[in-house]
């Protein structure tokens, strides 16, 4: 059982508070975990398509890209590794090696060789192994590119910098490179990557940066952000190849993605780095540069408007046209052609004023593009027309009214396109004139600014000349100002060029703005230059007079004051005195009036270096100087007036102090009068208090002549701060009041001692001190109203910006159109109103600013307390009203759109039913008569493109049809209406589509019996013209054999014919009567004419028939006679030829040499069978000479052919002797080949024998496919050739029997060659099956190892155990020793394997086995560690944790310091241990005891161990617990002894503190003390005080002593020092307090001699002795 840590300790108390988690904040937490995971998922999917295009970006760059595989999937296209390979083979410039083969082994070994190659080039890898990218797993396989893209792109980019490739590195690069192309745009502040880009304008501004030519950025301004973006994506990829990375939508949000926006903007870096930036001019302060934008507008050619007569236009197909469609459309035609007449008619005078002209010019540019929007319209009513005509589908009367329609509309649409043109023109002519005359105007205008600037005077010489220069220059600034306007109308210039324009002619014009752009900007930085001179000269010669005129005031009224000095004279000492304190004053004075006039130099010398810049006229520097001269000598003489006067008081005074004296020694008074000691203080007095006095006066004047604060006044702010220098001014000057007041204060001391009055000094000061309040009340009050004032303004200030918001947005809302019918439409326009929401949100903290200033006016003052509500009240309605506008636009616009689709359903519900309706009418219209064949035909592709036109509209009809029906889900207010318009669209659909089907079935059966009628009336015409030909040219061919059978047969077909045809012959008469029953009359009248002929020619032709074929019968009894004669030859050649005509076998060579001998003796008859051929011959001239030249020709032809017969079997037999000698050298050729293929056997029989040298399946199958082409190329293809010359010989019968025997042989042993083959192939296959089987085996293996890794994985790091799952743990149970028996197989089956193959080629299946090996044991680790309790191990880590930190800081309970204050913090440090060990007991106890379970179970790997830990633990926990205890009890007792010895000793430093401060203060004004008793009394407590502290020195030691008991290594010991030397300094101040004792006795004795009147000059004597 285990024990308890407590019971060696017995000190912690067990009760601890443990504090569980409530539902809430579990909730909390999932949400928390969800938004997370939600956002986390969203930058997942953004950086992986950025990452997909970065890697294909690279990919494309191979020259074979089309073979290349890019990437779709990011986490599916890298779990194979190629890729990965493929992309730091690009990177890297190196071949790595691959895995051939998709099992998951080859494919962990190319991610295997990828992850090597990021180690070799030093990316940093963390957590990532092949296991994780071959899974797919997300996190880490956009962790592994981003490692990739961020170490190569920062190689790249800070490759010549030699910066470590880090994140931070590259992102400061980049930063600091797009902050500084970036600067000077409007609204582009880039500070980050993610923010800083949503709009779009940070891209746009980088490339502008460098190409400011491709676009306009102030337009740019107006896009959307969305637009924006993708500009920027397009111009990137298009001029400098850098490949879109980003979408658009991915980047206009609330927080994009850092990572793919770094990706880019450095793909943008390398890009643009090399290229040169564009140096943008900072802009003049009253005008902007002369940029002109020059519009090249092709002007309107009369080919322009021609009249092109298309199809494609938007009044349908052609063939569908009838005469009331076609009225429609050219109804609506006329009707915007009217229009268009009237727009144009209505259209106002050219003005004289230019942009008046502008905006014409651009109306009517609209107007002619909305014309060429037309011209298709009225050129497809004029083809309708046309076609209607040229197809006869009109009436005449309809024919005459159509020409005259298209007549009408040519010719109106003709004028109308000229009028346009010609008001175009002159349009153009006319802002052409006015824009030159503009330029001419602008060109005289700078000549005479560049003519008067040239003329212009320097800078005038004194104050009043630079005034009236600045007065002229105002007047050229408002010039300027105005010609501004001028200047920006020329900067949107539009220039129209013609055909007629010379090719120079926008470049002169560019060239010609340019040049005024550039003088222009000349002029204007000219004015500002001097403007800022003319100003800066003002300011300083206004300096210098103020500071000349204060100067010279102050010398004016002292020269004045020493000249009344000089001229009345002193006569008594009171006389003296006044003027000795006036010169006293005017001393002081003096210098401080020697600063301003040091500020009168520095203004002056100001103002000379200003003059010297910028004029050469040196006479107002003549005339500072000689002011200044005059000045310093005004200066010198009042010094030395005062000099003077000093002097004469200094003589005046001494006389009347001589005077006195003699005086006084004269009179018999004993008292001797003091001098005036007070005048020095007097004077200090005077001085002090009359400049404060004077600061005071012009500060209330300031406040008095200042005015009251408005917040409408334009100089508030100047006041403000000048109030707030004042109230600096008023600060500063407190020390000095209180100085005046300390000086009044002793000069009244002073007085009274001396005898006389200080009433006019107290009255002085308390006048002062009067003022002063008052002024300082005064300008605390005006700060108060400034306060006021202001706040009152920004109030005003904000409410006029909210209030030009709201007319912003008021005025937006109501230029809104109404909502549009297209959906695309209506979403912009919605997007467009939330946007605007968002800006109008915006602006809320400035409504909340407003409301938070309008209760801080109405606090501030009362009386703007309804006005301020009124205008509060005003702006909230105003921003109510605003905010609920804006609602309701979006509440218009979302039902707008939510019924578009309602409203497309009902459109397009309207134009098919037309169309039904329309194609409905002209199929009941149509009547059906039999006709020509091509009208027949005509009519059925009529019907037959009306067809495909159903089919067309099919699915129209569909997407209807299905609208319809989600509407009536989607819409159940409307789903029954909805219904009903379906159903009718189905019925009508089913009866059009029906009855275009009857229709043409109608046509098409016309068309097939029309057809079948004509082709037989054809084909009997035929036969009767072959049959007439036949009957009435040909005669019977005498002579000619062949042509006379052919006749005679001809004779009997003709009358099988005749027969035969005569039913043919009554069905096209019975055909063609019922055809002319339901033909037009004129259709029935040519049937009936074509039945009458065909009936005549058939009866001649039965008549001719018959005299003919007697006619044939003699003919050929005529022939056969010539025919007997040439019989006999014709039969011996036939019999000859027969003979010969097969060879015998020739079995051996002997038979071979007999048949030869055979051909020649046929030879020889051959040749005896001459004469016979000769009689022939004879014969044939015979009866040619009686015979027509046709049977004479055939004749001299059979003969002919007799003798060739007779030469052809000459020469057969000649060749068939040279043919059976060839075989016999075939015969030669055959040993040669069979001999050469039994030596290829022996060596193959000897290679099937070696056993494989691989357990690779594809090296397998490969040793496979060579065996098959191998055995291929010899048991096939040589086998083919043998056989081809065996089967000659035996073809030819020529040695059959050898032939046969050599074969046979030779077939025998390719036979077993080749089953020895297979069995090898097939011993292949097999092991190629195992192979497969033994990998699938040991994949799934190691899958079910992956699947329960994670699962154990997952229970341990959520701390579940088998005992709270524990049919789960049974299951894994048996499922181990289930996957042990199959580990067991494989490594069996593998070991078979491994003993078939050669021992080299094992390696790599020993090292699968032995890696499912441990992996399996791996999995039985886990689940060893799954039967442990869940939180065994973290509690038992964290309580070793806590009890390791207390331990580390045990020593903090040391006692080495004495001071209180650190052995209190040493005291609460062991209170917190004391409360961690409390705390930490119960997960003690438990650890301890679920440990001892573990063991005993045996769920642990190393059960000693794990005792030894838990028996550790449990003493650390005891020594712990008592050393706290411990501590505590020590640092309590050292607290107190602590605060003891500092409070004596605070009271020994006391002691001699009062001792020290009390005789320095009794000896201050000197050694006499003021009263005797006290100074006793004083010294007396002093010795008390001290005999008390030297007796607790003692108990302080022994205090010492205990403390010192409790520290450590006695560090402590100095305090014994420190108190004996208290002692010391204790007597020390006892031996003072005696020194001080002795001269109080003295003093006394001394008094009390002074007592005496006798004693009055001892007294005296005494007195000065002291002295």
């Amino acid at each position: 059982m285990a024990e308890s840590p407590e019971e060696h300790s017995g000190h912690i108390p067990c009760e601890v508070d443990q504090l569980d988690s409530s539902r809430l904040d579990k909730l909390e937490s999932e949400h928390f975990r969800r938004k997370i995971k939600s956002k986390s998922g969203e930058r997942e999917v953004i950086q992986k398509k950025t990452f997909s295009k970065w890697i294909n970006a690279h990919l494309l760059t191979i020259s074979n890209s089309t073979k290349q595989r890019l990437v779709t999937d990011l986490f599916q296209d890298l779990q194979d590794g190629h890729i990965l390979v493929t992309l730091l083979e690009l990177l890297s410039l190196k071949q790595l090696r691959r895995e051939r083969g998709n099992l998951r082994v080859h494919h962990l070994g190319n991610v295997h060789t990828a992850l090597e190659t990021l180690k070799e080039n030093k990316v940093k890898l963390v957590n990532i192994s092949n296991d994780d990218i071959v899974n797919g797993n997300p996190k880490l396989t956009l962790g592994l590119i981003w490692s990739i893209i961020l170490h190569w792109e920062s190689k790249a980019v800070l490759c010549d910098s030699g910066t470590d490739v880090q994140e931070q590195h590259l992102e400061n690069t980049v930063l600091n490179w797009c902050k500084n192309i970036t600067q000077g745009y409007a609204k582009v502040d880039v500070k980050n990557f993610t923010s800083s880009w949503r709009d779009g304008l940070a891209f746009n501004a980088v490339i502008h940066g460098y190409r400011c030519d491709l676009f306009d950025f102030d337009k740019l301004l107006e896009k959307e952000p969305i637009d924006r973006l993708e500009q920027a994506f397009t111009l990137a990829q298009d001029y400098y190849s850098v490949h879109p990375l980003l979408d658009a939508e991915d980047v206009n949000v609330d927080n994009p993605d850092k990572r793919s926006i770094l990706t880019y903007v450095t793909a943008l870096y390398k890009a643009l780095r090399n290229e040169t930036p564009v140096e943008r001019d900072a802009q003049p302060v009253y005008c902007s540069q002369l940029n002109v934008n020059l519009r090249q507008e092709n002007q309107l050619q009369n080919n322009r408007f021609s009249l092109t007569l298309s199809l494609d236009g938007s009044m349908g197909s052609m063939s569908d046209i009838d005469v009331d469609t076609y009225q429609s459309h050219m109804e609506n035609v006329l009707a915007w052609l009217l229009d268009a007449e009237d727009h144009l008619n209505q259209e106002e005078p050219i003005s004289d004023s230019v942009e008046k002209v502008k905006e014409q010019f651009h109306t009517h540019e609209t107007f002619m593009m909305e014309l060429t929007s037309h011209q298709n319209s009225v050129g497809n009513a004029l083809q309708e027309g046309n076609r209607l005509i040229l197809e006869n589908r009109v009436a005449e009367g309809e024919e005459a009214e159509i020409r005259e329609q298209m007549t009408l509309l040519n010719s109106r649409w003709e004028a109308l396109r000229v009028a346009a043109m010609d008001r175009q023109a002159l349009l153009h002519e006319v802002l052409m004139e006015l824009q030159r005359k503009q330029l001419d105007d602008l060109n005289s205008w700078l000549n005479k600014m560049e003519a008067s600037i040239a003329s212009e005077a320097e800078v005038g010489a004194s104050l009043e000349d630079v005034k009236i220069q600045i007065e002229h220059h105002k007047i050229l600034q408002t010039e300027l100002e105005t010609e501004q306007k001028k200047v920006n109308s020329l900067s949107h210039m539009v220039v129209v060029v013609d055909e007629s324009s010379s090719e120079n002619a926008t470049v002169e014009l560019e060239e010609q703005l340019t040049t005024l752009g550039e003088r222009w900007a000349q002029v204007c930085e000219w004015t500002t230059a001097r403007f800022a001179t003319l100003q800066g000269l003002l300011q300083d010669w206004n300096g210098f007079e103020r500071e000349k005129k204060m100067f010279g005031d102050w010398l004016t009224d002292k020269e004045a004051v020493l000249t009344e000095m000089t001229l009345v004279g002193v006569e008594t000492k009171d006389d003296i005195l006044a003027r000795a304190k006036t010169l006293k004053i005017l001393e002081q004075d003096l210098e401080i009036q020697h600063k301003e006039f040091d500020r009168l130099n520095s203004a002056a010398q100001s103002l000379a270096n200003s003059l010297t810049k910028i004029s050469t006229d040196h006479t107002s520097l003549e005339s500072v100087q000689s002011t200044l001269d005059e000045y310093s000598q005004r200066w010198d003489n009042l010094v030395q007036q005062m000099e003077e006067q000093s002097r004469e008081v200094a003589r005046s005074l001494s006389e009347q102090s001589i005077e006195v004296t003699t005086s006084e020694e004269s009179s018999s008074s004993p008292v001797l009068k003091r001098p005036n000691e007070d005048s020095a203080l007097k004077n200090q007095f005077d001085v002090e208090l009359d400049s404060l006095v004077t600061w005071m006066q012009d500060t209330e004047q300031t406040i008095t002549t200042s005015g009251e604060p408005t917040p409408d006044n334009p100089a508030l702010d100047d006041q403000i701060q000048m109030f707030a220098t004042l109230d600096s001014s008023l600060k500063e000057r407190t020390h000095r009041v209180k100085t005046v007041s300390e000086l009044g204060q002793k000069l009244i001391d002073l007085t009274q001692k001396g005898g006389d009055s200080p009433g006019p000094i107290k009255e002085s000061l308390e006048q002062f001190k009067e003022q002063w309040e008052v002024v300082s009340g005064k300008l605390e009050n005006r700060k108060q109203k400034l306060h006021q004032a202001s706040v009152h303004k920004q109030f005003l200030d904000e409410l006029r910006r909210l209030t030009e918001v709201l007319h912003g947005v008021e005025a937006w809302v109501g230029e809104q159109k109404p909502p549009s019918r297209d959906v695309q439409e209506l979403e912009a326009m919605l997007d467009q109103c939330r946007a605007k929401q968002k800006e109008f949100d915006i602006h809320t903290t400035r409504y909340q600013n407003l409301n938070s200033l309008a209760r801080e006016v109405m606090s501030l003052e009362s009386t703007l307390s309804r006005s301020t509500q009124r205008d509060l009240k005003s702006i909230r309605q105003g921003w109510e009203e605003t905010r609920q506008n804006l609602e309701d636009r979006e509440i218009e616009l979302s039902g707008a759109l939510d019924n578009a689709p309602l409203l497309h359903f009902q459109e397009g519900l309207q134009a098919l039913m037309g169309w039904l309706e329309k194609v409905g009418q002209v199929l009941k219209s149509q009547e059906f008569f039999v006709t020509e064949l091509e009208q027949l035909e005509n009519q059925l592709d009529e019907f037959k493109k009306l067809q495909t036109d159903i089919k067309a509209q099919q699915e129209n009809y569909t997407h209807i049809s299905q609208i319809g029906k989600d509407l009536a889900v989607k819409m159940p207010a409307k789903s029954e209406s909805i219904q009903k318009d379906v159903e009718k669209l189905h019925r009508t659909w089913t009866n059009v589509t029906r009855a275009a089907e009857e229709n043409e079935e109608k046509v098409r059966t016309a068309v097939k019996e029309l057809t079948a009628w004509q082709e037989e009336l054809s084909s009997l015409k035929t036969w009767m013209t072959q049959v007439d030909h036949f009957l009435n040219v040909e005669e019977a061919a005498i002579g000619e054999q062949q042509l006379l059978l052919v006749q005679l047969e001809q004779c009997e077909n003709l009358e099988h014919d005749i027969k035969t045809l005569q039913t043919n012959m009554d069905n096209l008469v019975e055909t063609g009567e019922q055809l002319i029953k339901e033909s037009t009359p004129a259709f029935a009248k040519y049937l009936e004419g074509e039945l009458g002929d065909i009936r005549a020619n058939w009866d001649d032709i039965k008549v001719l028939a018959k005299k003919q074929e007697s006619a044939v019968h003699d003919a050929q009894m005529k022939t056969n006679r010539y025919r007997a004669g040439c019989k006999e030859l014709t039969e011996y050649l036939e019999e000859t030829e027969k003979d010969f005509k097969e060879r015998p076998g020739l079995a051996t060579e002997e038979d071979v040499q007999g048949w030869l001998s055979r051909l020649k003796n046929a030879l020889s008859e051959l040749e005896a069978k001459k004469p016979a051929l000769d009689g022939i011959q004879e014969s044939a001239n015979v009866i040619t000479a009686k015979s027509s030249p046709t049977l004479k020709e055939k004749v001299v032809k059979e003969v002919d052919t007799g003798n060739t017969r007779w030469l052809a079997l000459k020469k057969d037999f000649g060749e068939k002797d040279k043919e059976l000698k060839d075989h016999m050298e075939t015969w030669k050729s055959l040993q040669g080949l069979i001999q050469e293929e039994v030596t290829w056997m022996e060596g193959f029989e000897k290679q099937l024998s070696n056993p494989s040298t691989s357990l690779d399946a594809e090296e397998l199958s490969e040793e496979i496919d060579v065996l098959e082409s191998t055995s291929q190329k010899h048991t096939v293809d040589s086998k083919n050739k043998i056989k081809k010359q065996a089967d000659i010989l035996l073809a030819a019968k020529v040695l059959t029997e050898r032939v046969d025997q050599e074969t046979k042989t030779y077939y025998e042993r390719v036979d077993n060659i080749i089953t020895k083959a297979k069995a090898r192939q097939e011993t292949l296959e097999q092991n190629v099956q195992l192979l497969q089987s033994l990998e699938k085996d040991m994949l799934a293996l190691q899958n079910w190892i992956s699947v329960t890794e994670r699962s154990l994985n997952n229970r341990l790091s959520n701390r579940i155990s088998a005992a709270d799952l524990p049919d789960e743990y049974e299951h894994l149970k048996v499922d181990i020793a289930s996957r042990e028996v199959d580990y067991k197989n494989i490594k069996e089956r593998a070991n078979v394997l491994m003993g078939q193959t050669d021992s080299s080629a094992t390696q790599r299946m020993h090292q699968q086995v032995q890696l499912l090996r441990t992996n399996l044991d791996e999995v039985q680790l886990k689940f060893r560690k799954f039967q442990k309790p869940s939180d065994f191990d973290p509690k038992m880590v964290h309580v070793q944790d806590i009890l390791k930190n207390v331990e580390d800081g045990i020593d903090v309970l040391d006692i080495k310091n004495s001071e209180p204050e650190v052995i209190q913090t040493q005291l609460d440090a062991c209170m917190g241990f004391y409360k961690t060990l409390s705390e930490v007991k119960p997960e003690v106890e438990y650890v301890i005891k679920t440990g001892r379970t573990i063991v005993e179970k045996r769920q642990t790997e190393d059960p000693a161990g794990l005792t030894e830990r838990l028996n550790h633990l449990k003493q650390l926990y005891n020594v712990l617990g008592k050393r706290v205890t411990e501590g505590k009890a020590e640092c309590d007792k050292a607290l107190r002894l602590s605060r003891k010895i500092r409070k004596e000793v605070n009271g020994f430093r006391g002691l001699c503190d009062g001792v020290k401060t009390g005789i320095a203060e009794r000896t201050r004004d000197g050694s006499v003390p003021l009263s005797l008793d006290q100074d006793m009394d004083w010294c007396k407590n002093m010795e008390g005080e001290g005999r008390r502290k030297l007796s607790s020195i003692d108990d302080a030691k022994k205090m010492v002593d205990q403390l010192i008991k409790y520290s450590k290594d006695g560090c402590l010991e100095p305090m014994r020092a420190d108190v004996d030397s208290w002692k010391t300094k204790i007597d020390d101040a006892m031996a003072s307090v005696a020194a001080r004792k002795d001269v109080i006795k003295t003093r006394h004795f001394i008094s009390i001699a002074f007592s005496h009147p006798a004693a009055t000059y001892l007294q005296q004597l005494i007195l000065w002795d002291c002295q």
